[in-house]
């Protein structure tokens, strides 16, 4: 410093004390005071959205979705169709192998193609007996004899698929609870009679009348059917 020019001590002097007192006026402290509240309001917003997110996820974790399949096992069979070209040589070969293996395994088992459980494929045409509304339609599932046991549905009302249920039977159906509540709301599903799109193709042409023998704890709006009916 001491050998420093006068106006480089002054110099020097003057940028210590703005350097101590700041160069920003009362306009560039208050915009960098807003700037930090908010990044810091920013942060907090993002943590409480990445909070509940994460409770969301959860949530869909434990929601029930009125099936359980812990512990299951799905094969998939698929037949020639020179050797198999209808559905009653299909059922046949289904009620041979389902009759095989049953003992052996001595688990709840059911042949069927509907997979996952209630999965709406196409919404299909649908009429009812005695239902007032028009222009509905309904998922169609195709399932097997046992499929409700195998995956811990409870029918609440009726029965499900057995192997009574045979090709060239009277023709049944199982609904969801949320189909016959729109369907009926002030009656009793079972027995009522009802026809839907058969077909794994968008707007397919109603099949047979069904009769309505179960009623499952489920939601969504679908009509499941046994699968050699297809």
């Amino acid at each position: 410093v001491a050998n420093m020019a006068p106006w480089q001590r002054r110099l020097a002097d003057m940028l210590r004390r703005e350097g101590m007192s700041g160069t920003d006026g009362p306009f560039m402290r208050r915009l960098r005071t807003g700037l930090i509240a908010f990044e810091v309001a920013g942060s907090l917003v993002l943590l409480i959205g990445c909070g509940l997110m994460l409770r969301s996820v959860v949530n869909l974790v434990r929601t029930d979705l009125g099936y359980d399949t812990e512990h299951l096992v799905r094969v998939r069979i698929v037949l020639p169709g020179r050797t198999y070209p209808d559905a009653a040589t299909l059922h046949g070969f289904y009620s041979r192998l389902s009759e095989h293996l049953a003992p052996q395994l001595n688990v709840p088992m059911s042949l069927g193609s509907s997979f996952p459980p209630f999965y709406e494929n196409h919404k299909q045409p649908l009429e009812a007996d005695g239902a007032g509304a028009t222009g509905l339609s309904a998922g169609v599932l195709h399932v097997g004899a046992g499929h409700f046991d195998v995956l811990r549905i409870e029918v609440k009302n009726g029965r499900g698929f057995t192997n009574a249920d045979r090709l060239g039977s009277e023709p049944v159906a199982v609904i969801s609870e949320t189909l016959a509540r729109r369907l009926w709301p002030a009656g009793n599903a079972l027995g009522q009679r009802i026809r839907t799109g058969e077909r794994m193709i968008p707007d397919s042409p109603v099949g047979a009348w069904r009769t309505v023998v179960g009623v499952a704890d489920a939601t969504g709006d679908w009509i499941a059917l046994l699968d050699h009916d297809d």
